[in-house]
């Protein structure tokens, strides 16, 4: 599940929000302290009655009740497995004018569709209404309701039966299944009762419980969760629960990996909310299909490389939800490589929301750091590894964990600026070094070593060889034109279309996908016309063509144009499909070595002045 948009009315600082859009991945709020960033999160999660106040109605009764609209996206077995689980047997469902034959028809086809769109309106008291794709959204309050039950694990239209909508209890359910929030206002999550659960609650109280589960049934899962956290937490070492002589459960956190004496460990209440809060959001990520996860000013209670190393991780390897965070920290921003980003601003009594462009934010971010990061990201690691764009920042931390071990701590993956400027090879030499010269300079002592991974792109061996001398050996260069020379696998391409338009044919979409590579490879547009001897897998036609751009033509033509391929959102995508299944390939191996020696080598290399 995800939101789509949601709108805010009479609420707190808010008059009216206007419509809010939100994207899949992350999607940061920025804005100062008391600007109503708390408040739009927790309307998200739990809207209450906080009227709007100003000069000109702030007397109870002339405030009126706060208002929301949220329209949402989420598969019918969503519905189907809340309808299952809601807490009343019977729901009734205001139908409008639909005729009773075709009720039990409508219900059944929502939920087998893929995608289906929900729009909720919510009021005081969180009571709300739904309008369901198989409801009438013109019916009024006198129209009947139809009613349903559960029978044998099937949800049953009960002709005849009508009473009051009650829909709303099913829209609660979604919503406490789906639907997480963090913030720095909990506490206490380390002990708890002893129960089965069979996921994270709302208020993660039950999160020992959870950990219990995992700790005896899904070792795998909890032995990632466990190195996540020693990403995240240099004092930590590992993780367990344990039964107490109160009857109840407790996390424990050992400062070292072996777990022989008790005695050592210390309970999770006793070692910061930060721990706590971060154990929760990855166990409900690493737990669950699909779902949102609220979190309120994260660098409130993690450590800036903290919170920017959870970010990571869930960008990285749980990009299936969807993210909302709130912050003012432009550290956070920098590292979140956000899909969407709203600024909250506040005027005296009323607040406002702004959508930020993301190619002006790149402009921000040069006025304010001149090295694309703010100050505060150069004190919070010791290892910075510049690297093209977006893409490989999240998709090369992802290559070293997988294929190598945990990331270093204290490395950090970090996009040049101006990268349109190194496609241009007559300027690309003076811009590395400038770059680079400028991020000496101001960098040491503070940081222990700047390396920088950079796309081969059309460099000539001439000044390959010089761009090597003059950086003194910190700049390494991809063997291949661009990163996504080694994501041109019709295997990969296929997967990723069908996974987006799920009507496709797998087998004969990798066909087609196979036969347009083939007619393609010897385009001039595609820059390697000149090696192309009919084989697209040829490893010169490969280090040479321009990958990017002919995975977005073969998408697009073979998707009937219903598929754009976007680098920064779909790179992960068929990285992780490649990784998956092709471990054996020579190209993979040489990618992986590549990104090994940025984080490896990175560690023993000073960050010296490069070579006049």
């Amino acid at each position: 599940m995800r939101i789509d948009r949601f709108q805010l009315a009479n609420y707190s600082s808010f008059a009216d929000t206007g419509m809010v859009e939100l994207q899949p991945g992350i999607n940061i709020i920025v804005g100062e302290n008391n600007a109503g960033k708390s408040a739009i999160l927790r309307s998200l999660y739990n809207l209450e009655n906080f009227p709007h106040k100003s000069l000109d109605a702030y007397l109870p009764e002339r405030l009126g009740v706060s208002r929301q609209t949220i329209s949402v996206s989420l598969s019918g077995s969503d519905i189907e497995t809340a309808w299952l689980r809601a807490p009343a047997n019977h729901i009734y469902i205001n139908f409008g004018a639909t005729e009773p034959s075709a009720i039990q028809r409508l219900v059944n086809d929502t939920i087998l569709s893929p995608n289906v769109v929900l729009v909720i309106k919510k009021s005081v008291n969180g009571e709300h209404v739904a309008f369901f794709p198989f409801s009438d959204i013109t019916r009024t309050p006198q129209s009947p309701s139809a009613l349903f039950t559960i029978q044998d694990g099937k949800i049953v239209y009960m002709q005849g039966n009508i009473g009051p909508d009650n829909s709303h209890v099913l829209v609660n359910t979604i919503w406490r299944d789906n639907v997480f929030m963090f913030d720095a206002q909990r506490f206490s999550l380390g002990r708890g009762g002893i129960e089965y659960p069979d996921r994270l609650n709302g208020s993660a109280n039950n999160l020992p419980a959870v950990l219990n589960q995992l700790q005896g049934e899904r070792t795998d899962v909890f032995r990632r969760l466990v190195a996540h956290v020693r990403e995240i937490f240099s004092t930590i070492r590992n993780l367990s629960v344990r039964y107490t002589q109160q009857g109840d459960l407790e996390i424990l956190v050992w400062p070292i990996d072996q777990q022989e004496h008790p005695e050592l460990s210390v309970g999770l209440n006793n070692s910061g909310t930060g721990v706590a809060q971060a154990i929760a959001i990855l166990t409900v990520a690493m737990t669950l299909r699909e779902a949102v996860i609220v979190v309120d000013e994260i660098s409130s209670f993690l450590h800036p490389a903290a919170a920017k190393t959870l970010l990571r991780i869930l960008q990285t390897n749980y990009p299936q939800h969807q993210y909302i965070i709130s912050t003012h920290s432009p550290e956070v921003l920098s590292a979140s490589s956000p899909s969407t980003v709203h600024f909250i601003r506040k005027v005296g009594f009323e607040s406002s929301v702004t959508p930020v462009d993301l190619n002006n934010l790149e402009d921000l971010r040069q006025v304010t750091g001149q090295l694309g990061i703010s100050m505060t990201d150069v004190f919070a690691v010791e290892r910075i590894i510049w690297v093209e764009g977006p893409t490989e920042e999240l998709c090369f931390p992802y290559i070293y964990t997988q294929a190598v071990a945990p990331m270093p701590r204290s490395t950090m993956f970090v996009p040049v600026i101006a990268t349109g400027d190194f496609s241009k090879t007559g300027t690309r030499l003076e811009l590395v070094l400038e770059i680079y010269e400028r991020l000496s300079r101001a960098a040491t002592p503070l940081v222990k070593s700047v390396t920088f991974g950079f796309d081969l792109e059309e460099l000539s061996d001439r000044e390959k060889d010089d761009l090597l001398r003059r950086s003194a050996g910190n700049i390494h260069l991809l063997p291949r034109r661009h990163f996504e020379c080694y994501l041109l696998d019709p295997s990969a391409i296929a997967d990723l279309l069908v996974a987006h338009v799920p009507d496709l044919d797998l087998a004969e979409i990798r066909k087609q996908i196979e036969e347009r590579l083939l007619e393609l490879g010897g385009d001039k547009d595609f820059k390697a016309h000149k090696v192309f001897n009919g084989d697209p897998a040829e490893p010169l036609w490969l280090a040479k063509v321009d990958a990017a751009k002919l995975i977005k033509r073969v998408c697009s033509e073979v998707s009937g144009q219903r598929f754009e391929f976007a680098k920064k959102v779909h790179s992960l995508e068929l990285l992780k499909s490649r990784m998956e299944t092709d471990t054996g390939s020579a190209d993979l191996a040489e990618l992986i070595a590549c990104v090994r020696e940025l984080v490896d080598g990175s560690k023993d290399r000073p960050a010296a002045k490069p070579a006049s």
